[in-house]
């Protein structure tokens, strides 16, 4: 945590609470109801859909499974003026499984090549650094950034699976319409 915190040189503060800051729960809302609302105007649909119920429900999840967690473990944070447990760190809980799966579309839906490979980079930036960013902002504990990282990734390898039968299943349901 010391090393974390001793990271002085310039912009990396302003840098890393701007990670923390696109790492929380509000941003990556507003960035899914973005994403959601353009795949509708361009006509994707099922394609919406089934990243909606994908997210909705492992969005709830990761909610769920971070206050759950804090409270029973009940740890405080390095900074005793923060609120909140400390164990685990939702936002790098959220933020792999959120930007994980982000990364998993732009992949597997051929997302252009001069779209994809910048939505790769951003996502890869920011969840390496958020877990920093909480340490370096004293919010969490270096166990609990692990842990995040952790249960994200469990969260993320629930959600890609769950995405793909909801597409199937939205796919035969179209298909009975026809």
């Amino acid at each position: 945590m010391a090393w974390v915190r001793g990271w002085h040189l310039p912009g990396v503060g302003g840098f890393l609470e701007g990670v923390s800051l696109l790492g929380g729960f509000w941003p990556r809302i507003a960035i899914a109801a973005v994403g959601i609302a353009y795949l509708l105007i361009s006509g994707r649909r099922r394609f919406a859909l089934a990243c909606a119920v994908a997210g909705g429900t492992v969005g709830l999840a990761v909610i769920l499974g971070d206050y759950g967690l804090g409270e029973i473990v009940g740890r405080g944070r390095p900074v005793n003026e923060l609120t909140g447990p400390s164990f685990p760190s939702g936002h790098t809980f959220g933020t792999l499984a959120f930007f994980g799966f982000l990364s998993f579309l732009a992949v597997t839906h051929g997302f252009m090549k001069s779209l994809r490979i910048p939505v790769l980079a951003v996502a890869g930036v920011l969840i390496v650094a958020v877990g920093a960013s909480r340490i370096h902002q004293q919010a969490h504990w270096p166990s609990d950034v692990a842990a995040g990282y952790l249960l994200g990734l469990i969260a993320l390898l629930a959600l890609i699976p769950l995405y793909r039968l909801a597409d199937r299943k939205l796919a035969a349901r179209a298909g009975e319409n026809l």
